[in-house]
């Protein structure tokens, strides 16, 4: 092998056959470097090129420069690893057949590779690679593959993003879409386009502005939905916020707080902390340790328990409720603004509505209607009706209620349906 002391030169157009370079390479445009032996070259300082450029071979070096300005055929093909122990400039493009490591890639155009191993990585185009992509940062201005498993802190990407899964621990930005091919850990992911998470995967954060599709059960400490979201399995978290749609054809586990301004559709139960509905919730069931506002509608089929229930004036319960203190028709409180959902209604002259409730301490409020309700104590207040009251210890009534049956006090009521 012949071994060079000193800076070497490859002029244009030249196909140059180098062993191990002591010192630095200059490459003009269009010119070949091919390896003497063992398929690679070794270059102990830095490595320029003029332009576009091929590299028939695999190359280690301490950085790696192309001077073409962008957009004028100054790509750098590299038919095998390109392994760079400082940082690789490039203008144009770079296409590495193979693993490319470095402390930072700044590519002006597109990159490609067959996997990436880096500190950061900032690429003007588009970023495609076939393999496994490690790297701190990665900040793409067109579209990202990355189609092996993926372990990144940052990734930020101003076109779509599409990854084979893994990991991205810190802040994902995408302005597309982004779609994993497996399970994915992020940190917090933002999106403005569509989001696809495979079953299993987990998350710190999600916001989504445009329409995100779990493709199984899914674990996220904090969800806001803006936009459309869907789950074919179960959600679990600590809070979630639905001002958009949402969908879910399990159930959800808020161990905090779950919020709807918008539509949330799940096809079995729901668990939390604290409930507020502002907007239009159906499930299965509704468990509630804490606290339960409703001022827009909520629909059941077993019904809702909580230990207190608020039904704001101009709501509609579809399904029994099934709490300690139970309040039907109370104004909107100190903050709260009247919900969409209930002003309509109330707005074509409808009352509150509710159907069963069962409770310690019931008031059935102004303008408030029940079919039967159960409870140690009830008031009812001018203008309400319920169809039966049922009642243990006292029965406060006002001169203008109404009950279609006789109010029945008993020593015993009826065991609750949750």
């Amino acid at each position: 092998m012949v071994v060079l002391m000193s800076d070497r030169s490859v002029g244009r157009g030249e196909t140059v056959k180098l062993g191990r370079v002591e010192g630095d390479l200059q490459v003009g445009r269009k010119a070949t470097i091919k390896a003497e032996s063992g398929g690679k070259v070794v270059v102990t300082g830095d490595v320029v090129f003029d332009g576009g450029a091929t590299v028939d071979c695999s190359l280690e070096c301490s950085s790696v420069e192309v001077k073409a300005a962008p957009h004028t055929g100054g790509t750098i093909e590299v038919h095998g690893d390109l392994n760079v122990h400082g940082t690789v400039d490039v203008a144009d493009s770079l296409e590495v057949a193979g693993t490319a490591t470095a402390d930072g890639f700044d590519v002006g155009g597109h990159m490609k590779s067959g996997s990436v191993v880096s500190k950061r990585v900032r690429v003007g185009g588009h970023f495609k690679v076939r393999s496994a992509l490690e790297s701190e940062t990665v900040d793409v201005a067109g579209h990202l593959s990355a189609l092996g498993k993926v372990k990144v802190v940052d990734l930020h990407v101003g076109g779509h993003a599409e990854v084979g899964g893994g990991t991205i621990s810190g802040s994902t930005q995408v302005r597309g879409h982004i779609e994993a091919k497996s399970s994915l850990d992020y940190g917090e992911l933002q999106t403005f386009g569509h989001v696809s998470l495979p079953a299993n995967s987990k998350g710190d954060r999600l916001s989504v502005l445009g329409r995100v599709e779990f493709g199984g059960d899914a674990t996220c400490r904090v969800i806001e939905v803006k936009g459309v979201a869907n789950a074919k399995g179960n959600l679990s978290t600590e809070e979630i916020d639905v001002l958009g749609k949402l969908r879910v054809s399990g159930s959800i586990t808020a161990s905090k707080e779950l919020k709807v301004i918008g539509v949330a559709d799940v096809a079995k139960r729901v668990e939390c902390q604290k409930l507020t509905v502002e907007g239009r919730l159906s499930a299965d069931r509704v468990i509630v340790t804490e606290e339960a506002d409703v001022s827009g509608e909520l629909r059941t089929v077993l019904g809702m328990k909580s230990s207190t229930i608020t039904v704001r004036r101009g709501a509609r319960v579809t399904g029994p409720l099934v709490g300690g203190q139970v309040e039907v028709g109370e104004k909107p409180g100190f903050g709260q603004w009247p919900s969409v959902w209930s002003e309509m209604r109330q707005g074509v002259g409808q009352m509150t509505n509710v159907e069963d409730v069962y409770g310690r301490s019931v008031r059935i409020g102004a303008y408030s209607q029940a079919k039967r309700v159960f409870a140690e104590e009830v008031q009812m207040e001018n203008g309400s009706v319920a169809d039966q009251v049922t009642y243990t210890r006292n029965l406060k009534l006002t001169p203008n209620h109404y009950i279609h049956q006789p109010p029945q006090k008993t020593a015993k009521l009826p065991d609750p349906p949750l």
